[in-house]
């Protein structure tokens, strides 16, 4: 079967650049309300009479919904269109504000769901809208700000929640109503702002079953997904349990510089996508950045907890942030860039990507929680995903490069294949 994406995307058409900043600050809003957990862990361990592994259900039942919410992008999107898709995704974020009124441990893990699947949608529906608004040229530049939301959300998730649950009166529900109501603002804009480009004609293509058993038999979905899940593991556990295993392990009080570590990798990880625009627009091949940072990822990532210097730890920590996050923006266009690939294709493709991904990342996140209750040490745990971590190496090897070594794309205006 003949595909061919004809791109429309009008480079003098700055309404763009508005969706573009209302996509950036809900995935931003997410992060927000998503990475805070961990800051408030033992708060909701004493209130709600928790061990620490059904504690840590509260970020796997985001990952989970982010395994569910995937598989059901494409159908959504194909009967309602991209636009009322992201709206139903935004309002869905909007549900973690639900967490007020969790008088029960059930109410709060169903509100982090609810969450969790807007999160999971938003994140699939970047890629076809990105291709629907951009031209080939913007691409990796707009990808690498996608996703420096999130991370711009961790960051200030795990830095100023606490400064926030003491405005709050020392509650952590009503933080999480503050952050909620962050998302309900950004779902309001998008009611009233958001739209799909008409422009665009997306061919021929495979949708509904099909589209998915598609993305299931192209073997660079797997690729994809072998390259990012490894990090996505130690990510889910960073958030989730360092801030637990520096007050522990280090007996590190609230003032203590240790306890900033989780968040400087995501602010870190704020100049280090900035440079992997930077890198992937000078170079213009793809690849070069996945192997390298995943050499580079898994000796500081192993710093973070194995140093005993509380300053080796903060910048090791800044490192395995830069080395986190740097690859995102080369990474992400791949897809977009694939012989054939349409705004449709690439979605079932990243459909299948996160939903395996994350369904991955969970059982690693419950399995370090469980394995530090039987050792009694978090660093095994920690180990394990450094090292797997390191998984964006397989995509710099694996993967077929798309770009070029002279600073310009090899995607063009138009794709076709047989």
């Amino acid at each position: 079967m003949s595909v061919r994406f004809e791109n429309r995307a009008d480079s003098s058409n700055r309404y763009r650049f508005l969706l573009e900043g209302i996509l950036f600050f809900t995935y931003m809003a997410f992060g927000l309300s998503w990475s805070c957990a961990g800051s408030f862990l033992k708060e909701i361990m004493m209130e709600l009479h928790l061990t620490l592994s059904q504690a840590s259900f509260m970020n796997i039942t985001v990952s989970a919904a982010k395994t569910l919410g995937p598989l059901f992008a494409g159908f959504i999107s194909s009967r309602i269109g991209l636009k009322k898709s992201f709206g139903l995704a935004s309002f869905l974020i909007c549900m973690g504000m639900a967490a007020p009124l969790a008088t029960n441990y059930g109410i709060l893990l169903l509100s982090r769901f609810l969450m969790g699947l807007g999160g999971a949608l938003v994140v699939v529906y970047f890629t076809p809208m990105v291709m629907e608004w951009f031209p080939p040229r913007e691409r990796a530049v707009v990808n690498g700000m996608n996703f420096l939301s999130i991370t711009v959300g961790m960051m200030l998730g795990l830095r100023i929640t606490d400064g926030v649950m003491e405005l709050m009166g020392g509650s952590w529900k009503g933080t999480l109503l503050v952050y909620g109501g962050i998302s309900l603002l950004m779902w309001i804009l998008w009611l009233f702002l958001g739209k799909e480009n008409p422009a665009e004609d997306v061919g021929e293509n495979s949708g509904g079953i099909q589209g998915y058993i598609d993305a299931l038999k192209d073997v660079n979905t797997w690729k994809l997904i072998l390259a990012y899940s490894g990090t996505l593991c130690h990510y889910m556990v960073l958030i989730t349990y360092y801030p637990t295993f520096y007050a522990r392990e280090w007996g590190a009080g609230e003032d203590s510089w240790v306890l900033s570590a989780p968040a400087l990798v995501m602010l870190a990880g704020i100049p280090g996508v900035l440079t992997g625009i930077l890198l992937t627009q000078k170079i213009g091949a793809r690849l070069p950045l996945l192997w390298i940072s995943g050499i580079l990822f898994i000796p500081s990532s192993l710093g973070m907890f194995l140093l005993k210097n509380e300053m080796l730890v903060i910048i090791a920590s800044f490192f395995t942030g830069v080395f986190m996050f740097d690859w995102r923006s080369p990474f992400f266009t791949i897809p977009q860039e694939l012989p054939g690939s349409t705004p449709q294709k690439a979605g079932y493709m990243m459909g299948v990507f996160w939903a395996v991904s994350y369904l991955i990342a969970s059982f690693a996140l419950w399995g370090v929680g469980l394995l530090t209750e039987r050792v009694g040490s978090f660093i095994p745990g920690f180990i394990t995903v450094s090292i797997v971590g390191g998984s964006m190496i397989l995509g710099g090897l694996l993967l077929p490069e798309t770009g070029d070594s002279f600073g310009h794309p090899s995607s063009k205006e138009s794709f076709s294949s047989n």
